[in-house]
């Protein structure tokens, strides 16, 4: 039995991460709703500190922050324990939160303080304060080389702020439309982004000279696009929700023109593209709920019940799952792992029989039945496939409940046309 088991391990480990979870702060019931974004369902709910507001991810998708504007204090949330870590004391009510490029140094945006608290996440401390920006702090954009912050703010001269984060002091200010909050940098790096709800704008920002490069106008029926804007990867389309017109609008990045406005839901207060760049997932504060935007047909598929008054502030959605230790490959690659170990393991069968054939040849019989068995072993394969089936039911139990995968459609009919195979060539490989 110690070649099957062996055997087990070899050909039968599963490979899995957590699914790409929507992390959604609840403002009236002080929680967080936990999305997966898989099969559009919540699959955890966190408490956090008083009316959380602000989110954001780290860059390995390892932690979320969320800011509780009454609180005067951050959650740092483990994605993989879908708890939280640490609450921190920062400003005077946190409204907006952003990670460094290397994940250690997390930027939160103080409305009633007008400042910028920098969290160093190694100690979970406050090690410095940032004055001088414009206005009270709505938003906060990260450059993706980290050399310097973006953050808007409504009232002052209404205007972007931009930060070098070496010295933590404002060496510039770019005048932009009025109330400025929602703020997004390119993949890129070299436009930035930010929505005026008082004039119903988008000002786009040109990172190299600090310069507006143009001011694209919303357009009839879209009124205070005041906490939500997103862009794509490739940088070709901007999102922004129109909170008070119930809606929201697609911008041609590259013509800085409107595609579209459409209906998403009451009082929409976050977007956030999915990784996959095919649909939205939108914060709708009076209907309690997410609702899931298809980019390809322009209409809402799907509305996620969540908690009370869902405000999301910055991007929510995990683009890259947390790997355990030791890493383990994503699901999108079971077909091709399943597969190579199917031809690694029929390889190393026959590679073993035909050494057990040349050994009884070289005996001088001509027959392997003594050697390798030629008759089907009925009660043997059928104890290896029992085995293997609680080895791989045992595996994915260990994953849902330990690593925090979340099963999709394809996992258990994959599985049950695995499993037999698996037990088959372990038959073989035991039957030196």
């Amino acid at each position: 039995m110690k070649k099957i088991y062996l055997a087990l391990l070899v050909c039968a480990f599963p490979f899995f991460i957590s699914a790409q979870n929507a992390y959604i702060p609840n403002r009236g019931s002080a929680n967080v709703s936990v999305i997966n974004t898989s099969t559009n369902t919540v699959i955890a709910t966190i408490p956090v500190g008083g009316s959380p507001v602000g989110v954001a991810v780290s860059p390995d998708g390892s932690r979320v922050i969320v800011t509780n504007q009454d609180s005067n204090t951050i959650s740092v949330i483990s994605t993989t324990t879908n708890a939280v870590i640490a609450t921190i004391p920062v400003g005077n009510s946190p409204g907006s939160a952003a990670f460094s490029p290397s994940g250690t140094i997390a930027y939160i945006g103080n409305i009633s303080s007008s400042t910028v608290s920098v969290v160093d996440l190694t100690s979970n401390t406050v090690t410095a304060t940032i004055t001088g920006v414009d206005g009270s702090r709505k938003g906060i954009a990260v450059h993706p080389d980290g050399s310097r912050i973006y953050v808007s703010g409504s009232g002052g001269s209404d205007a972007i702020s931009v930060v070098n984060t070496a010295t933590n002091s404002v060496i510039a200010t770019i005048p932009v439309g009025t109330r400025p909050e929602p703020i997004v940098i390119s993949q890129d790096g070299s436009k930035v982004y930010t929505a005026n709800q008082d004039d119903e704008t988008v000002s786009v920002i040109l990172t190299a000279t600090n310069t507006v490069e143009a001011t694209i106008p919303l357009g009839a029926g879209t009124i205070d696009p005041e906490r939500g804007i997103d862009i794509n990867a490739a940088g070709t389309r901007v999102f922004v929700t129109n909170e008070n017109s119930d809606n929201t609008t697609i911008i041609d990045a590259t013509t800085n023109t409107v595609i579209g406005t459409f209906p998403t839901g009451n009082f929409p207060q976050g977007v956030t593209i999915h990784p996959d760049g095919d649909r939205l997932y939108i914060a709708n504060s009076d209907d309690n709920a997410v609702a899931v935007f298809d980019l390809a047909t322009n209409t809402v598929t799907a509305t996620i019940p969540v908690g009370n008054g869902p405000i999301a502030f910055g991007r929510f959605i995990v683009a890259g799952s947390p790997p355990p230790s030791p890493a383990i490959p994503a699901m999108s690659d079971w077909g091709l792992i399943i597969l190579a170990l199917l031809m690694l393991c029929l390889a190393t069968a026959v590679l073993l029989r035909r050494q057990s054939a040349l050994a009884v040849a070289g005996r001088g019989t001509t027959s392997i039945s003594q050697g390798g068995g030629s008759t089907f072993d009925k009660s043997r394969y059928f104890k290896i496939l029992a085995a293997v089936s609680v080895g791989v039911l045992a595996l994915l139990v260990a994953a849902t409940g330990l690593w925090n995968y979340e099963l999709t459609t394809a996992d258990v009919p994959g599985s049950l046309i695995a499993t037999p195979v698996l037990a088959y060539l372990i038959y073989l490989l035991s039957r030196r």
